[in-house]
């Protein structure tokens, strides 16, 4: 029923939170911070990323720099072949081998003679010049392969390295037996027995030495063995120059003067030829000398004129004349 009297009473109406107005005010700033904040972000990012890149291309930069060229501190055979193209240190480390190969000598001589002179060559040492073309391919590796990185992380060893990074080639040993050939052919040359000096001939119409004697020989004998270690300390300590043989002696048991000693005028026989002499005379003097000129006598032999001479008959050559 409807009661005029009754009032209903009064319900508060809840009020709407102000939050929501708040948080629509506030979201501008926040889009906007978050827009600033990837600008940032953006800005930042692209600084790193120009940093990056330029450091890298610095980075492609350097290591260009050496590409076509061997990278510092590298040495083949003794040569620094940093800074050099491939072409230039293959000529130049192959002319150095050929120089090394032709530069060690000994001469092998005696009293001004020179027997032989020995090299590399003719003791089979050598080089073999494809070990140098590997030794320069396998030092241009370095800095040459790989990614830029790596090429980078060579190159910085190499230049930073306290000292150098050497390659060298090998050489093959002297053939001992080719030096022992040459000693051997050259001892044959000193290589002889002595001999004993001893009369030739007596020649009486020499005044000034009617015998002729031939001359003592000398004996000889080489010793190889110590010129080979003195060639072989040469050649360790690549050392050039000469090798004097010094031969052994070995003296006769009779020498010239030994034989000349024992020739002795014993006696002697003369006969006048007068100056009016007949020629037939003085050509049956000539015969009859002629017949024992020259003619050896041994210790206690006998000889006899008329046996020596024969008859003095014109059949035996005499001629008619005053005896």
């Amino acid at each position: 029923m409807y009661n005029p009297g009754y009032q209903q009473p009064y319900m508060q109406q809840p009020q709407q939170p102000h939050s929501s107005k708040k948080k629509l005010k506030l979201f501008p700033v926040f889009m906007l911070l978050a827009v600033v904040g990837v600008v940032v972000f953006v800005c930042i990012n692209n600084n790193r990323i120009k940093k990056e890149q330029e450091a890298y291309q610095a980075i492609v930069d350097e290591v260009n720099a050496v590409q076509g060229v061997f990278l510092p501190n590298i040495y083949v055979d003794g040569i620094c072949v940093s800074g050099m193209v491939p072409q230039e240190a293959i000529d130049t480390v192959v002319d150095a081998v050929n120089e090394r190969q032709n530069s060690w000598s000994v001469s092998i001589t005696y009293q001004g003679h020179t027997f032989t002179t020995l090299n590399y060559s003719t003791l089979g040492i050598t080089t073999d010049i494809s070990q140098v073309y590997s030794l320069l391919q396998e030092a241009y590796a370095y800095g040459h392969t790989g990614t830029v990185e790596q090429r980078k992380k060579e190159l910085d060893y190499f230049s930073q390295l306290s000292s150098p990074y050497h390659l060298y080639t090998t050489q093959t040993s002297a053939n001992t037996a080719q030096l022992d050939q040459i000693l051997s052919q050259i001892k044959t040359y000193f290589t002889r027995e002595p001999a004993d000096a001893y009369l030739v001939y007596f020649y009486p119409q020499s005044w000034d030495d009617p015998f002729g004697v031939q001359p003592e020989v000398y004996g000889s004998t080489l010793d190889i063995a110590p010129v080979k270690a003195q060639i072989m300390d040469m050649l360790a300590n690549g050392v050039s120059g000469n090798v004097e043989l010094e031969p052994q002696m070995t003296k006769p048991n009779v020498t010239e003067a030994d034989v000349r000693k024992n020739i002795t005028l014993i006696g002697e026989a003369t006969t006048p030829v007068s100056k009016d002499s007949t020629t037939a005379r003085t050509d049956n003097i000539r015969i009859a000398l002629g017949r024992y000129h020259g003619l050896e006598v041994d210790v206690g032999e006998t000889i006899s004129f008329n046996k020596l001479v024969g008859p003095r008959t014109m059949e035996n050559g005499f001629q008619m004349a005053i005896e």
